[in-house]
């Protein structure tokens, strides 16, 4: 097996694979969320107590989950087994066994998350001139991101964001292409854009990641 870009602190989805734990299974609805809490030798990895829409949701010993890990690069997916469910000693920590060849995962290359954020941008040309427009973010990935404005943006045109994420009072500056405009309510004037963002720093890209993710376990 491979060993992956995955590192601690970084989150991670995992839905049980049912049937004979785990062998010729079919996955589960159910999507759980976690972090990363220490990583070992020979594809063992630690994980806090998985949630689901906010509840817990423990691992049972023996198990078999299908796991995605959500890293700066990007997403990856593999199959691991619960080694160690006890919780007692390790703070409500989970000792998985990644079994399966570890494969980037073009299904879904960032966890999205559906929230209302406003957002500040300029269109390239007008970025030294500290001209800024508004508009509000309603779908968020390390990936890109979803936004409404009351301004019509050429598709290929290059903007600089700023999100204001949590208690980030300056927000963060993330320079990005559009690859989709819409004229949503033409009576109105508003247009929905998709934005893929362009030469983002690793440490901005995690910075977001670990918003969505955050802001998803609340």
């Amino acid at each position: 097996m491979t060993e992956g870009p995955y590192k601690t602190g970084d989150y991670v989805e995992l839905k049980l694979l049912s049937g004979q734990k785990g062998d010729g299974s079919v996955e589960s609805n159910m999507i759980s969320e976690s972090i990363i809490t220490r990583t070992g030798s020979d594809n063992v990895i630690w994980i806090s107590m998985p949630t689901h829409q906010g509840q817990v949701n423990p691992l049972e010993d023996n198990e078999v989950y299908e796991i995605r890990f959500i890293a700066s690069a990007g997403s990856f997916a593999c199959r691991a087994r619960v080694v160690d469910d006890s919780t007692a000693e390790s703070g409500n920590e989970f000792e998985l066994k990644l079994i399966s060849e570890l494969m980037r995962d073009c299904k879904r290359m960032f966890y999205r998350l559906d929230k209302i954020i406003p957002v500040m941008y300029s269109l390239r040309e007008d970025e030294g001139s500290g001209h800024m427009l508004g508009g509000t973010c309603f779908n968020l990935s390390g990936g890109g991101v979803r936004f409404s404005s009351g301004t019509d943006i050429e598709r290929g045109r290059f903007i600089l964001m700023n999100l204001m994420l949590g208690g980030d009072k300056n927000g963060i500056s993330v320079p990005g292409r559009v690859i989709y405009t819409d004229n949503v309510e033409p009576e109105e004037a508003v247009y929905e854009h998709r934005v893929e963002f362009t030469d983002i720093s690793p440490d901005v890209r995690e910075k977001i990641i670990r918003y969505c993710f955050d802001e998803a376990s609340k």
